[in-house]
């Protein structure tokens, strides 16, 4: 009977959900060498405009090189009502994917404060179903210790130098576990198809737009503010580390 019940609710829950594939949504994205933004929209008849049901923000390690271009993924949140949906996990693939398209880099987990427990599943989840690629850092041609050992080709990050290589060298972090101790690059086959959804989502996002500044007046200017505001507010919202619990703090 109990397990009657489970299964029941477990219906019931998913039958809540929005059934909206990530094919329809829109994709906003603004990237530097320092940073990259994301945000992830649906249309909402009842707002007129899009709506940011997910977001994610990237930085560069602080004082640190890990195993370089390496972003941090420091900020993430996704709407309640599409938990469950993928939406977390490719909010993470496309931060992935522009970073080895703009720099040729990866990214990792978060090494200024710390993972929540949900967010070191899709860390898990990167490494071990989808493959990403553990990158290394490069030998070079003169980079030797005393002892003529080569001291680049290392994909592990470096906490108390132990190792003589600098560009392996990363901040532990304040609290918890670090969810990934390495600097993940997708891997080709994900690649393309992260790459496709981007473009269909990047169009979708930019038809919104317009109709938007069409149909309502809004000047783009205003509207993105306003999309701004949203997707901070949801972070705000969604970030619950009490709640959810830190990855190395489990009780």
């Amino acid at each position: 009977m109990k397990l009657i019940m489970e299964n029941w609710k477990r219906f019931l829950s998913e039958e809540r959900k929005p059934r909206t594939k990530l094919e329809d949504l829109g994709l906003y994205v603004e990237s530097s060498q320092t940073e990259i933004d994301i945000w992830l929209t649906v249309w909402n008849d009842g707002f007129g405009r899009p709506q940011v049901i997910g977001m994610l923000g990237t930085m560069e390690p602080i004082d640190q090189p890990c195993i370089p271009p390496t972003h941090e993924v420091g900020l993430v949140a996704v709407d309640e009502q599409f938990e469950g949906t993928g939406i977390g996990t490719h909010l993470y693939e496309v931060a992935a994917y522009f970073m080895e398209k703009t720099l040729d880099g990866g990214i990792t987990s978060d090494h200024s404060t710390s993972t929540t427990i949900p967010a070191a599943g899709i860390w898990k989840k990167l490494q071990n179903r989808l493959g990403y690629i553990k990158r290394k850092t490069d030998p070079g041609e003169e980079q030797y210790n005393d002892e003529g050992e080569i001291t680049g080709g290392n994909d592990t990050f470096d906490y108390n130098n132990s190792t003589p290589d600098p560009n392996d060298d990363c901040p532990d972090v304040h609290s918890g576990k670090p969810a990934t101790d390495h600097s993940l690059a997708i891997p080709p086959g994900r690649e393309s198809i992260i790459g496709a959804l981007v473009v269909k989502q990047h169009h979708t996002f930019q038809n919104h737009v317009e109709f938007t500044t069409l149909e309502y007046g809004i000047s783009r200017e205003d509207l993105m503010r306003e999309l701004k505001t949203e997707a901070n507010r949801l972070f705000n919202t969604r970030y619950q580390p009490g709640k959810t619990g830190v990855h190395g703090e489990e009780k």
